[in-house]
């Protein structure tokens, strides 16, 4: 299981987007405070950029590669 504290894997890096691994049982997007993919990558990524867009998501028992936009 993975906790709030693991980082997310960063699969390729084109600077302006990104691939990552989505972890199973993680919900794709959530309100602040609640556990996902987009709030753990704000907080991984804030020194790097303050925009993040997903433009597709996955369900959340899924698993898979999510593009990240990051302008």
């Amino acid at each position: 299981m993975t906790s709030e504290q693991d980082p997310i894997e960063i699969l390729w890096d084109g600077e302006v987007v990104l691939a990552v691994n989505k972890p199973c049982d993680l919900s794709t997007q959530a309100p602040p405070g609640a556990d996902s993919l987009e709030n753990r990558l704000r907080q991984q990524l804030k020194s790097r950029s303050d925009y993040i867009a997903l433009p597709h998501r996955l369900d959340r028992p899924v698993g898979g590669v999510i593009l990240v936009a990051l302008t």
